[in-house]
C-alpha cells in the first residue's frame, strides 16, 4: 500500500563540479534499541492480510569498507564501489547462513543495494520476527510505494521557446535573472561552461527528447545503459512521464543544470518569427551548458501520482557509483549528481547517509535541495539537513526576484 509522505522534490538546482585497511571482521556494535523494525513497517503488517508478504528494507550492521588510497576522481570511485561491494556481500552471506533456508533464499533472491549496506526483499510476519532477533541487522524498514509530490512551490508559466516546450528563460530573450545572479556568464566568459563535465540526475527521468537536451546525452558519446537507469524496468531509454506545466520535474532540472540549444538550431521567439541559432551560448538555461547527463528515473506514475520506494533511492545513488554495474570500471562514473527531492518527516532519517558518504569517498559531490515547503527556522528537509564534520554533501536554497530585489523566502531555513 502506499504511504503518504511530506515527500517534496525542488526544482532548483546549483551544479557542483568540481589508511591502512580497516578489519572487515565483525560489525559495529548497534545502537541498543526495543527492536530494529520501523513504526511504519508495524503498521503496514498489522493492515496486510494473514500470511501477506510485504516489502522491506533489511540493513545491515555498519561495516568498515577499506576507504579508496588512490587521489584521482575515478581510480577513488571504482575502488570504492569494489571495497563496498566486498564487503556488504560477504555481511549479506554472513547474513542468510544464520536464518532458516526459506528465508535465507527470499534474502538471497532480494537486492543487495551494497552502497546503502541494504536488502530489499518481501517477508511474511513469522520471517520478520526471524530477522528482528538477529544481531547482524541495524534497521528494518517498510519498503513500500512512498507518494511523492513533485509539484513546485508556486506554479510558473514559463515562455515558449520552442513549439509546446516550455523553459525557464526570460522572456525578453536574455539569461534568466538566476543564471545571472550566480555570475554563471563570467564563469563561460572563462571557458568555464562545464565542457567534459558529467552530471547525474535524481529524479522523475528525463526527457530524452527536449531540445535543450536531446544533444547533451552521455549516452550519445558513450554506452546508453550506463546514462540511463530505470529501476522500474519501464523504460529503455530516458523518459519523465511526471507533467510540471508540461514539462517533467526532472526534465526541468536537468534544463537548469546543463540546458542550451546547439548551433544550427532554430527556435520560433516571441511573434512567430525563426531564428537560427549560431553560438552555443546564444540561448542557455543551464548553468553547464558544455555538460553532458546521465539521469536515473526514480520516481514513477501510477494511477496520475508519483511514488517511489526507499530502495529504488538507494540503487539509483548506487548506479551513480557504477553505472554499468562493474565496479572494476572507471569509464563510467559521473562528475556530480543531483537530488532536488527529500523528505519532511523521520521516516529516512540518516537511511542515506552510508550511500552519500560513499559518493563523497570515491569523490563525487552529492547536491541536495533544501526544501520549498515549509516556512520558518529547521526546516530543512532530510537528507538535505544532515549535518556532520565531515561535510558529506550540502543543500542548496532557493531565492525570488521581488520587485527587482533578490530575496531568500522563509521556507526550508536551516
Amino acid at each position: 500500500m502506499p504511504s503518504r509522505w511530506g515527500a517534496f522534490v525542488l526544482a532548483g538546482v546549483v551544479l557542483a563540479v568540481s589508511a591502512a585497511a580497516s578489519s572487515l571482521g565483525a560489525p559495529h556494535a548497534r545502537r541498543q534499541v526495543s527492536s530494529p523494525v520501523t513504526p511504519e513497517l508495524r503498521r503496514a503488517f498489522a493492515s496486510s492480510a494473514p500470511g501477506e508478504r510485504v516489502p522491506v528494507l533489511v540493513v545491515l550492521a555498519r561495516r568498515d569498507a577499506p576507504p579508496p588510497l588512490v587521489a584521482d576522481h575515478k581510480f577513488r570511485a571504482q575502488e570504492q564501489a569494489s571495497n563496498l561491494a566486498a564487503v556488504y556481500g560477504a555481511a549479506a552471506e554472513g547474513l542468510r547462513s544464520e536464518l532458516p533456508a526459506d528465508l535465507s533464499l527470499d534474502l538471497l533472491a532480494g537486492e543487495l543495494v551494497w552502497i546503502g549496506g541494504a536488502i530489499a526483499t518481501e517477508v511474511s510476519e513469522e520471517q520478520l520476527r526471524e530477522l528482528e532477533r538477529n544481531p547482524r541487522i541495524s534497521r528494518i524498514h517498510y519498503d513500500g510505494l512512498i507518494e511523492v509530490d513533485l509539484s513546485a512551490r508556486r506554479s510558473y508559466a514559463p515562455p515558449l521557446w520552442a513549439p509546446g516546450l516550455p523553459i525557464p528563460q526570460d522572456p525578453g530573450g536574455g539569461l534568466s535573472w538566476g543564471l545571472i545572479a550566480l555570475g554563471a556568464p563570467k564563469l563561460w566568459e572563462r571557458g568555464a561552461t562545464g565542457r567534459g563535465v558529467v552530471v547525474a540526475i535524481i529524479d522523475s527521468g528525463v526527457d530524452g527528447n527536449h531540445p535543450l537536451l536531446d544533444g547533451k546525452w552521455r549516452g550519445l558519446s558513450g554506452p546508453p545503459e550506463q546514462a540511463w537507469f530505470d529501476p522500474w524496468s519501464l523504460w529503455e531509454s530516458p523518459v519523465d512521464d511526471n507533467n510540471l506545466s508540461g514539462v517533467g520535474h526532472g526534465t526541468i532540472v536537468a534544463t537548469i543544470a546543463v540546458g542550451s540549444l546547439e548551433p544550427g538550431d532554430t527556435l520560433i521567439e516571441f511573434g512567430g518569427s525563426i531564428r537560427i541559432v549560431e553560438d552555443e551560448l546564444e540561448v542557455v538555461t543551464g548553468v553547464a551548458p558544455g555538460a553532458e547527463w546521465v539521469a536515473a528515473n526514480a520516481f514513477e506514475e501510477f494511477g496520475g501520482f508519483s511514488y517511489t520506494r526507499r530502495s529504488i533511492l538507494l540503487q539509483s545513488l548506487q548506479w551513480v557509483l557504477d553505472p554499468d554495474g562493474d565496479p572494476a570500471t572507471l569509464t563510467d562514473i559521473p562528475d556530480v549528481v543531483n537530488n532536488s527531492w527529500g523528505f519532511f518527516t523521520d521516516g529516512c532519517s540518516g537511511m542515506f547517509d552510508r550511500a552519500i558518504d560513499a559518493l563523497e569517498a570515491a569523490g563525487v559531490p552529492v547536491v541536495f535541495a533544501a526544501g520549498n515547503r515549509q516556512p520558518g527556522a529547521d526546516t530543512v528537509a532530510s537528507p538535505a539537513d544532515r549535518a556532520d564534520l565531515l561535510l558529506n554533501s550540502f543543500a542548496v536554497g532557493s531565492a525570488d526576484l521581488v520587485g527587482g530585489e533578490i530575496v531568500v523566502p522563509d521556507n526550508s531555513l536551516g
